[in-house]
């Protein structure tokens, strides 16, 4: 699952908490945690800098994956439809992404870990779709067949190279037939390129091909795995075999998804029999990494019953398949158990896959509890604060009419007879009347307008004229009012965009009535001092504008977001509102007026054409492990990380160094491609939010401006944050 990974490797730089940021009159949302749908995305492996580089500018985006985490690397340039394949240069240490661009050929981007590059050779293959792009590691080249375009509908079966300056189109005297969205990767043990299956038409492919260099040629084989596109292949070089996996083909008139991979030990395919395979898949990616292959997203079998979502990611070592991330949640449910200073989240996991999973917000991490319970049916969980007291954590409210308590470290159904069964009511806790109030909710005859309270023993019915009938409302309570605010709500298919107040006197609307209907979730943020309103579209798929509550008042806070997704929102141990919410309900946003930064501080200085360059994709926040690297270095040889608290410029040579008296972080080695890293674990302490750190590096650069023998990089201010 896409969770943030404390530091598991020992920090070069002990960062002390000599700053603490006050209150920033603005505010935004953060991602802590972004999954990433990587359905019909092509996807690379920097085996260099150990991450899988995946490039999507349908959307503009481009992520890397460090087999934990995804990080934003930030948007391609303008460019016009998705890149057909990318491919990862061992020799350059770049990932190539072929891009179709505004005319008939192609664009040629290279990503070298720092920022893309759009490259001007001076011949480019005819742009299309669904092509394939592998690395000839013996050569040094990349491999491109085929593909093909839908309108008017063709295939092709043109073989081009490149040599990292030009596009060279091959003639080899015997080719493969036409074909797009084929499987092809390169086999380094035998020094050829494997093709396997494709579309030409409406005829699905199952044949297996050889290129060399020189020709392509087809082996005599016996049995071939089933006929099939959109499959992927990859080279599993701990075994010295390929592996197929996944891709759609005919079978019995209709699609055939086979969950289960095939493996190519140069002489013959076997099918695998593994013991309980994910579901098979097309559109996906795949990449070989060190102990086995691994698999990233992709679209499931439309005819089975879907057992997670298509965020997951997988290793196969050849006897199983591990899953990395992707939690098969389907919605979760929030609160802030405050004694012991953690939001709680309870999650609803998809149908026939698992029962509920607790995690913990701490404020830097969400860590998964290992606790069983509630033994209930999720769908339309309440939850909110306890009422205090010893055990007293978190209360629920079930949609079978049960009652829970979690108290960190186990859940208890409570002996107590209240609501009837509902799902989705509204929930909050009244902490200056010590009661827990209920409203609404939707049964199997549809949505109820009762109002109840709990005092931590028993429910009470209180006979309250207020909202009318609605589930899905959102309620928070405001401690500077002693009132709980209630927003929103669904009624038959119409959102309800009102709000209410409720007292031990009763319900109030006190909205200002110029909100549209859409549905919305709010939350106490202890830094602003206010309640917060975060209204999204379509029941909680689109933009969200953020509001606060001044008064009587929802005025607006920030405009529309089409990057963010809430379902649920809570208070932070922090004092910050923390949302879950995205492509997988469990990644975390937070609203925040303190955001760890990035800025450019000052450029570098070298006698070759680009300068060395430090890189981090890494957000600053507190109990995270930062990793820097230096890119664009003299290759084999030393860098020297420098660091300081506050910045000046300073002449070194004719170079200028951009920090006040800097330390001396960690001395390293630069790779074959002119690369080195610097892990920084920031403590896990609130008091290093806003505290500055700058960045320098002086590698070894032959002929090199400072004493003809170094180089400076340029230099980044890094403000930990939230």
């Amino acid at each position: 699952m896409h969770l943030p990974v404390r530091a598991a490797r020992p920090s070069r730089l002990a960062l002390l908490a000599g700053v603490t940021a006050g209150l920033a009159p603005a505010q935004s949302w953060v991602a802590v945690t972004d999954s990433v749908d990587i359905s019909d995305v092509p996807c690379a492996y920097d085996s260099y800098r150990g991450r899988v580089v995946a490039v999507d500018s349908s959307n503009g985006r481009a992520f890397e994956h460090d087999g934990a985490r995804w990080l934003a690397i930030g948007a391609l340039p303008t460019v016009f439809g998705k890149p057909v394949s990318v491919a990862y240069q061992e020799h350059s240490g770049r990932t190539l992404a072929l891009v179709a661009g505004a005319g008939s050929v192609f664009s040629t981007f290279e990503y070298d870990g720092h920022s893309f590059t759009q490259l001007s050779p001076v011949h480019v293959p005819p742009a299309r779709q669904y092509t394939q792009l592998t690395y000839d590691s013996v050569r040094d080249v990349v491999v491109l067949f085929g593909g093909g375009d839908a309108s008017p509908a063709v295939s092709y079966q043109d073989t081009w190279e490149w040599n990292g300056v030009d596009w060279l189109q091959r003639q080899p005297a015997t080719s493969p037939p036409p074909r797009q969205n084929a499987a092809m990767a390169y086999d380094p043990g035998r020094g050829v390129t494997v093709l396997f299956g494709g579309v030409d038409g409406g005829t699905t492919l199952g044949d297996h091909w050889e290129w060399n260099g020189v020709n392509w040629a087809q082996p005599s084989l016996g049995s071939l795995p089933t006929a099939r596109r959109r499959a992927q292949l990859a080279y599993d070089a701990g075994r010295n075999r390929m592996v197929l996996y996944g891709g759609v083909g005919p079978q019995n008139g209709l699609p055939f998804f086979d969950p289960q991979p095939w493996e190519f030990d140069g002489q013959q395919w076997s099918q695998q029999t593994i013991a309980n395979p994910p579901e098979g898949r097309s559109h996906h990616a795949m990449v070989a990494v060190p102990g086995g292959v691994r698999v990233f997203g992709g679209v499931l079998n439309p005819f089975q019953p879907a057992t997670f979502q298509p965020l997951d990611i997988l290793d196969y070592d050849g006897l199983s398949f591990q899953r990395r991330a992707g939690s098969g949640t389907n919605d979760v449910f929030m609160a802030l158990d405050s004694a012991r200073g953690r939001t709680v989240v309870l999650t609803r996991e998809l149908p026939g896959t698992r029962p509920p999973r607790t995690f913990e917000w701490d404020g830097f991490a969400l860590d998964e509890v290992l606790v069983a319970g509630p033994n209930v049916d999720t769908n339309g969980f309440a939850l909110t604060a306890g009422l205090g007291g010893p055990g007293s954590g978190v209360v629920g409210f079930a949609s079978n009419g049960t009652t829970w308590d979690f108290d960190g470290t186990q859940w208890s159904q409570l002996p107590a007879t209240g609501p009837s069964p509902r799902s989705y009511a509204a929930l909050a806790t009244d902490t200056t009347r010590g009661v827990v109030v209920l409203f609404g909710g939707v049964d199997s005859v549809g949505e109820l307008d009762d109002t109840w309270e709990w005092n931590g023993a028993s429910w009470t019915n209180v006979p309250a004229a207020g909202p009318s009938r609605r589930a899905s409302a959102s309620a928070a309570f405001e401690p500077t009012t002693g009132r709980v605010v209630l927003y929103g709500g669904v009624s038959g298919l119409s959102y309800l965009p009102e709000t209410w107040a409720y007292t031990g006197a009763g319900w109030t609307r006190i909205d200002n009535g110029n909100l549209p209907a859409e549905f919305g979730q709010v939350a106490w943020s202890s830094e602003r001092q206010r309640l917060m309103l975060a209204r999204t579209t379509n029941g909680g798929f689109g933009p969200p504008a953020t509001l606060e509550l001044v008064g009587n008042a929802w005025l607006p806070l920030l405009p529309a977001d089409p990057e963010r997704e809430i379902y649920r929102l809570a208070t932070d141990p922090n004092g910050h509102v923390i949302a879950c919410g995205g492509a997988d309900p469990l990644d975390v946003a937070l609203l925040t007026g303190t955001p760890a930064t990035l800025a450019l501080a000052g450029s570098g200085c070298s006698t070759r054409p680009v300068a060395p360059r430090l890189a981090l994709h890494d957000r600053g926040r507190p109990g995270s492990v930062l990793r820097g690297e230096l890119i664009g270095a003299e290759p084999n040889g030393i860098a020297l990380f420098a660091g300081s608290h506050a910045f000046a410029t300073t002449a070194v040579g004719p170079c200028l160094l951009h920090l006040q008296q800097p330390a001396v972080l960690a001395v390293a080695a630069t790779n074959a491609v002119g690369q080195a890293t610097l892990p920084i674990a920031v403590p896990a302490v609130a008091a290093l939010v806003g505290v500055p750190l700058g960045l320098q590096a002086v590698s070894a650069e032959a002929g090199g401006p400072i004493g003809g023998a170094l180089a400076l990089s340029d230099a980044i201010r890094i403000v930990i944050g939230d």
